[in-house]
């Protein structure tokens, strides 16, 4: 299949990744982990590194999903994760 040179031409988006390191120490082995790909691809993508600590909130509990009460934390999480999709 042939493309016009409209197609030829057009500009791709970066690929978008928000990497969430599931570890509240410092300097984790997780965290480290996380931030490793950012380094090898900076340039061929945009990168978001977030931890535990940033999004703090209770473990799902469907009594208080169903009333609508939502923590902080995961609404935080939400944003973020928004934020990243339609930047």
């Amino acid at each position: 299949m042939l493309l016009n040179d409209q197609q030829q031409h057009k500009k791709f988006e970066p690929s978008r990744f928000l990497v969430f390191s599931a570890s509240l120490r410092n300097d984790s082995l997780n965290t480290r982990l996380a931030k490793l790909p950012r380094k090898l691809l900076q340039k061929k993508a945009e990168w978001w590194i977030c931890n535990m600590s940033e999004f703090d909130c209770p473990s799902f509990n469907q009594d208080l999903d169903g009333k609508g009460i939502i923590p902080d934390g995961a609404t935080e999480f939400q944003k973020r994760f928004w934020q990243t999709m339609h930047s």
